[in-house]
């Protein structure tokens, strides 16, 4: 079956990576984040005998680990007798908030005013929906930085689907957040175009999905070659938004032939 993009009623985008290459906020942008996080963790678990090192090296060893940014501290939250679901909410928003913090004083022309992303989401307007499925937080993360990218109208404010939304499930496991997005913006799984920056997310999606179009953001890095779990990769949103209506232009614009009429 031919993967067609012009045929989806909808994208769900990861955030992270995808709106925004990580390259432009710093060079070590995952030096960033582990100090962000080991400085919140610390903060919250000095009192129980975390110190300064083990909080930083678990921001290293608790992502490589479990493969996201909270999970290692909970472990060691748990072993040191703390409840471990009320700390792993509390350390994922507090971070999450410094994150904004620092990333608006870092890179304001990352976050304000996307003239690109404006024009990308105009191309669509009205003939998709749009929604995000994002291992960030989408009260902290998702919805301000879509606001002021200037693309929020253009986004289902119950299809912005955080990790916590989907009870930290992470989507190289399994599709839960992507079909949480597309269970609020009423539309079926298989008809929409999954945008990662991640393969092994993609390939989890495709695995359960096969007929839905996969898309990968490669910020200059192309695959190559191209998995077959991948069907388009673009540079940037702007660039897979053009094909999209490139490919939906010239679908409409297909004359048919008259139908033969007997007697």
């Amino acid at each position: 079956m031919t993967i067609n993009l012009g045929d989806v009623t909808g994208f769900v985008f990861d955030f992270d990576g995808v709106f925004y290459p990580e390259k432009v906020i710093t060079r070590d942008f995952n030096r960033l984040c582990n100090t962000i996080k080991a400085q919140v963790a610390f903060g919250l678990l000095k009192k129980r005998g975390m110190d300064r090192k083990t909080a930083i090296e678990l921001a290293y060893s608790g992502y490589q680990k479990y493969g996201d940014s909270i999970t290692g501290y909970c472990v060691w939250a748990k072993e040191n007798g703390v409840n471990s679901e009320k700390f792993k909410h509390t350390l994922f928003v507090e971070y999450h908030k410094n994150l904004q913090v620092a990333f608006y004083r870092i890179a304001p022309h990352v976050f304000n005013q996307r003239r690109d992303l404006i024009s990308a989401f105009k191309l669509s307007e009205g003939a998709v929906k749009n929604g995000v499925a994002t291992h960030s937080c989408a009260t902290h993360i998702a919805r301000p930085f879509l606001r002021s990218m200037g693309i929020r109208n253009h986004f289902h404010e119950a299809a912005i689907i955080g990790l916590a939304d989907g009870d930290y499930t992470l989507k190289h496991t399994t599709p839960h957040l992507i079909e949480l997005a597309c269970t609020a913006m009423e539309i079926a799984p298989e008809t929409i175009g999954f945008v990662e920056d991640s393969p092994r997310n993609l390939n989890t999606f495709k695995e359960k999905y096969p007929n839905a179009p996969t898309i990968y953001i490669h910020s200059g890095s192309p695959l190559v070659p191209l998995p077959n779990y991948i069907d388009f990769q673009f540079y940037n949103i702007l660039e897979m938004k053009r094909a999209w209506a490139e490919e939906r232009r010239r679908k409409n614009s297909i004359v048919l032939p008259p139908s033969k009429i007997e007697f």
